[in-house]
């Protein structure tokens, strides 16, 4: 595993099941919303999102972290009554997308969310903003010093 993508997947273990009540729950109160066209439903949805969001970034998965942050501002756009016929669809595809991925992660795939790229454009465009790849993309860049090296800077001696 590269160091680009390592995680501690025991954090995730931990919260998972959380994630995915939230998760689960958030796209309950989106299929209300399909039902009944409640904009207060979209606020409930909103909120257990923000709590996924929440919890992906405290496991420092951050750029699932920013993906669900685009699905949050989406939804945004729906409670302001604009794309319902194509926006409710995309959300509720993007949260089975994060639940699927962290299905993946815990079953050992490397923590890659630029597969999530297709759709996150799809989530920026139809909020009118553009999206690229570097929005997904937060290397883990870890410093290992060899034994022995100071770990601490030390002034080098003026001559």
């Amino acid at each position: 595993m590269s160091v680009h993508t390592e995680f501690d997947k025991g954090s995730l273990l931990w919260v998972k099941a959380e994630i995915d009540s939230t998760l689960a729950r958030a796209s309950d109160a989106l299929e209300q919303y399909r039902s009944n066209k409640d904009t207060a439903v979209l606020k409930h949805a909103k909120t257990h999102l923000h709590q996924a969001y929440g919890a992906l970034d405290l496991v420092e998965l951050t750029g699932l972290a920013r993906f669900c942050d685009e699905v949050e501002q989406v939804l945004l756009v729906l409670e302001q009554g604009e794309h319902d016929e194509i926006g409710l669809p995309l959300v509720l595809r993007a949260i089975e997308e994060i639940g699927q991925y962290l299905n993946r992660l815990t079953i050992g795939m490397p923590n890659i969310p630029l597969a999530l790229l297709p759709t996150f454009r799809e989530l920026a465009q139809l909020r009118g903003a553009c999206a690229s790849g570097a929005e997904l993309f937060f290397p883990q860049f870890v410093l290992s010093m060899p034994p022995g090296l100071p770990r601490k800077s030390t002034p080098l001696p003026l001559k």
